[in-house]
């Protein structure tokens, strides 16, 4: 009977602990911009959480467990082709944003959780860096 009992405490605890947390559980949150890089014309530029500030540019995303993906934003950067709310799901260690009239039709985004810091990239198709972010969890 106790080894019953220890079995089921230690399957609860690989369950519940984040060290084997799936990105599905890493994910989701609310979001918020501390820095980014990005590359018009072959330049690296690296805007600064100082210059976010100072500038009052902002970005703050929703990703909802449920699937959905809302965000607002006033960057010079066009990332997500004005889909301001969409539905999302996770492909490899892509975050998939369909089109909220056409689910075949979507973007893909790179991303990290690292430290609960999550990372997106967006890459141009010749390489270079539409958009490399870090963003903070908001709580």
């Amino acid at each position: 009977m106790k080894k019953s009992s220890a079995k089921a405490l230690f399957l609860r605890w690989l369950k519940s602990t984040e060290m084997f947390a799936r990105p599905s559980r890493q994910v989701p949150g609310r979001w918020e911009l501390n820095e980014f890089y990005y590359e018009p014309e072959g330049k690296l530029i690296h805007v600064e959480k100082e210059v976010l500030k100072l500038e009052n540019i902002r970005w703050e995303i929703i990703i909802n467990p449920d699937g959905y993906f809302f965000q607002q934003s006033n960057i010079p950067v066009k990332i997500l082709n004005g889909m301001p709310d969409c539905r999302w799901s996770l492909a490899g260690n892509y975050i998939r944003l369909m089109n909220p009239v056409n689910d075949k039709e979507y973007e893909e985004v790179q991303f990290a959780v690292v430290k609960d810091n999550l990372r997106l990239l967006k890459k141009e198709p010749d390489g270079s860096i539409r958009f490399f972010g870090f963003f903070s969890r908001v709580e």
